[in-house]
C-alpha cells in the first residue's frame, strides 16, 4: 500500500502529509509490486550475525512502477543477472511468526 493525496503524488514512506504539496488530505491505494532496479549493492559481508546466512546478499533500492522508490533486498536472482534497470517484481517472505517483508526479485 502507497499513499496518495489529492493532486495525484503517490509516495512511500507513509506519512502525515504529503511531501511535494503538504496535504494532510490522503488516501491509501494498493501498489502494483512492480518495478525497476534502480540501484544496488552486493554485501559480502554480513554487518550482523543474523544475516550471516544471506551471504552474499543484495540491497537494492527499487523504482517503484507508480513512481517511489524504497530500499529492500534482491531475492532469488542469479547475482550474475542483477543490473540496473532490470525489472522486478514484489515477493513476500516471513522472517518471523509476526513480520513479513517486502523483498524483490527479477520478473
Amino acid at each position: 500500500m502507497l499513499q496518495r493525496c489529492p493532486a495525484g503524488h503517490v509516495f512511500y514512506y507513509a506519512r502525515t502529509h504529503c511531501p511535494q504539496c503538504l496535504s494532510r488530505d490522503l488516501e491509501w491505494v494498493e501498489a502494483s509490486g512492480r518495478g525497476t532496479l534502480y540501484s544496488f549493492t552486493i554485501c559480502e559481508r554480513a554487518q550482523s550475525p543474523d544475516f550471516e546466512p544471506d551471504v552474499p546478499y543484495v540491497v537494492a533500492a527499487i523504482a517503484l512502477e507508480e513512481g517511489p522508490r524504497m530500499t529492500s533486498l534482491l531475492v532469488d536472482t542469479p547475482l550474475d543477472q542483477v543490473r540496473c534497470d532490470m525489472p522486478v517484481q514484489v515477493t513476500w517472505q516471513d522472517v518471523s511468526d509476526e513480520v513479513s517483508m517486502p523483498y524483490f526479485r527479477a520478473r
